[in-house]
C-alpha cells in the first residue's frame, strides 16, 4: 500500500507517524502570506511609549477560512494528502472554526473528530503549543 492511499486513520485505529508529522507540519500554512512588517507602539519598562518592529495581518492575499485554506494551499501545490491529514489540517482550530450558524459545519466537524483521531491529536498540540509552550517565561510569570 502507498503512501497516499487512504490507510491511515480510521475509526479504531491508530495515527500513523506520518500523518502526525504532515498535519502537524503543515496545518498553518495558511499563514504564510497574512504577515506584514509594521512598527507598533509598546510601553518600555519605564512605562513609556515606544515605536518597535512587529507585524499586522491582512487576508488581502487569499481571503479563505483558517483550515480549509491550508489544505487548499497545499493540494495546490502538489501535496496528495489522506482524508486524516486533510481534515486534521481543515479542524485544527477545533470549535474555533466552526462556523456557529451552519449546522453542517458543526456536523462535519464532530464526524470529522469521530472518524479520525488525528483530528483531535493535531487539535490539542496545537492548542498546547499557543497556550503554553509559545509563551515567555515572563507572560507565564504574570499569569
Amino acid at each position: 500500500m502507498g503512501r497516499y492511499e487512504n490507510t491511515g486513520t480510521r475509526l479504531g485505529k491508530r495515527s500513523r507517524e506520518d500523518n502526525v508529522i504532515i498535519a502537524s507540519l503543515l496545518h498553518d500554512v495558511c499563514k504564510s502570506d497574512i504577515y506584514i512588517r509594521s512598527v507598533k507602539k509598546t510601553k518600555n519598562a519605564l512605562g513609556i511609549w515606544e515605536d518597535t518592529e512587529g507585524y499586522k495581518v491582512s487576508y488581502k492575499g487569499f481571503p479563505m477560512g483558517h483550515g480549509e485554506k491550508s489544505v487548499i494551499l497545499l493540494l495546490c501545490n502538489g501535496l496528495e494528502m489522506s482524508d486524516d491529514e486533510m481534515l486534521a489540517i481543515r479542524w485544527h482550530m477545533g470549535a474555533f472554526g466552526i462556523n456557529m450558524n451552519s449546522f453542517e459545519d458543526q456536523r462535519c466537524y464532530d464526524t470529522s473528530k469521530k472518524l479520525y483521531p488525528l483530528v483531535s491529536i493535531i487539535q490539542a498540540a496545537d492548542n498546547l503549543a499557543a497556550s503554553i509552550m509559545e509563551r515567555t517565561g515572563k507572560e507565564l510569570d504574570e499569569l
